[in-house]
């Protein structure tokens, strides 16, 4: 019974030892876990149907003031809008480097144009546009209203203005380039 009464005390004893120091090394500690995130706001997938767009060779004597030449189509694809915010316009933004002659904006990249005097007119019609007709000018909006697919037309033709502005002492031969870039924003 002695035997019985040793193991009990060292039981205890043992127990007591232990539970001082897993009192000593058991102390609370706070865990900080930090969230981020970023929230958009709807937005809608567009690509355009071609990556380049080749007006052809277009003879000098061809141009004419106030005319449209050598317009071709081509489609911007809207899809896959999400909800747009309230409050808010989504719009694709049409920008392009350029000049203005006749009143028209003619798309225009300085750096790799050779010509002199010609431009790309760029009209939003869904068959081939006269000169007269309304255009796109760099920084136009085009509004979008319905979050379903879409696909928009466009008209991209050279044209060198009026008749003044067409005038051989003002134009030089050579190729002709625009970029033109199609933005999805808000207004």
């Amino acid at each position: 019974m002695d035997l019985y009464k040793r193991f009990g005390k060292w039981c205890v004893s043992t127990c007591l030892i232990l539970l001082s120091y897993g009192v000593g090394l058991t102390t609370a500690q706070a865990i900080i876990l930090n969230y981020s995130a970023t929230i958009n706001q709807g937005t809608c997938q567009i690509s355009l149907d071609k990556t380049a767009l080749h007006l052809g060779t277009v003879e000098m004597s061809a141009m004419r003031g106030s005319t449209l030449v050598s317009a071709q189509p081509f489609t911007l694809q809207i899809r896959s809008c999400g909800d747009y915010q309230a409050g808010l316009t989504p719009a694709i933004k049409i920008t392009g480097e350029g000049m203005t002659r006749d009143g028209k904006w003619l798309f225009r990249s300085s750096a790799d144009s050779v010509s002199q005097g010609f431009g790309i007119v760029l009209a939003k019609s869904d068959t081939i546009p006269l000169y007269n007709q309304a255009s796109i000018t760099n920084g136009d909006y085009l509004n979008l209203t319905a979050t379903t697919d879409t696909d928009v037309t466009f008209f991209a033709g050279i044209a060198c203005g009026s008749a003044t502005n067409c005038q051989d002492a003002n134009m030089r031969p050579g190729r002709v380039s625009a970029r033109i870039v199609f933005d999805f924003v808000y207004r």
